[in-house]
């Protein structure tokens, strides 16, 4: 079961491309939690076919945005009103 997220979830997630030397810094950690702020649907080879992925664009506390991260790396911590 795929689980589709809201414009406003709050969701933690790894960087990404993170290299090994940066894993082994205790300073920076790993993950990130930050808002969904855009999904976008990708994936779909014809119209009946349901598409495969959502890709959501995430905005952290400080601003920053990550763009185009996948449903699978995300995890949701809370959930927004609908």
């Amino acid at each position: 079961m795929k689980f589709k997220f809201n414009i406003g979830d709050l969701v933690i997630f790894q960087k990404p491309n993170m290299t090994y030397t940066e894993w082994k810094q205790v300073d920076d950690y790993p993950y990130v939690t930050g808002m969904i702020t855009f999904r976008e649907k990708s994936g779909a080879t014809s119209v009946v076919d349901e598409f495969k992925h959502s890709y959501y664009h995430v905005l952290l506390p400080d601003g920053n945005k990550y763009y185009s991260q996948r449903e699978d790396k995300l995890a949701l911590l809370a959930q927004s009103n609908p």
